[in-house]
């Protein structure tokens, strides 16, 4: 339910009630234009206590937390072994990186030294048939 004034394409001050009910449409009343609801009373504060942050002493300790401690504990001592172990295979994967580029200029080197004895073997007309 809505009451609007001048907004239906009725004059200023006119207040429709978009209801179904009669009684609410009674409880209403039609205000002059530009009128205003009276203002509020003012209301006292009222301080209240701030609430407690700890727990009250008689509260129930968590049944759980010595075995959650435990296996946090593990799962520390895991996480540590794992991050151990990760060390130990980036030193052993940077030990084979620097194997395969020794290796692999040594390749390029066979490579090009088998290619200018073919080309000298030809220009020669050195080149024998494989036996």
């Amino acid at each position: 339910m809505a009451a609007s004034g001048g907004m239906g394409g009725g004059p200023p001050g006119d207040c429709q009630v978009h209801s179904t009910s009669p009684a609410t449409a009674k409880t209403l009343e039609t205000l002059p234009p530009h009128s205003t609801p009276p203002p509020a009373p003012a209301t006292p504060r009222v301080n209240l206590p701030e609430p407690a942050l700890s727990p009250p002493e008689n509260a129930m300790n968590n049944p759980y937390e010595e075995e959650q401690q435990v296996i946090i504990s593990r799962i520390l001592g895991t996480v540590e072994k794992l991050n151990e172990s990760m060390l130990e295979l980036n030193r052993s994967i940077e030990q084979v990186n620097a194997y395969n580029a020794s290796t692999s200029e040594i390749v390029e080197l066979w490579t090009s030294y088998m290619r200018n004895v073919q080309w000298n073997l030809q220009s020669t007309k050195s080149l024998h048939p494989p036996i």
